[in-house]
């Protein structure tokens, strides 16, 4: 499971465990560019670790979200 959480510095969490713990990802505010109605995260039902963030621009992650390309 993913967030994107838009307030204070913004963030990128993720849980594995159903919302019970969470792991910071990512504090790049890059895919945070427009309000939160327009940020969409899709996780890949296949791949575990590929995310993909789309906002004004598209992004994919292959590792988690750690890195976006």
């Amino acid at each position: 499971m993913y967030a994107l959480i838009e307030a204070g510095r913004g963030r990128s969490l993720r849980s594995d465990d159903g919302g019970e713990n969470w792991q910071l990802v990512n504090d790049s505010r890059a895919f945070q560019q427009r309000a939160w109605y327009y940020m969409h995260v899709v996780a890949d039902a296949e791949r575990s670790d590929t995310v993909y963030i789309l906002n004004v621009d598209f992004y994919k992650s292959t590792d988690g979200g750690r890195k976006l390309q």
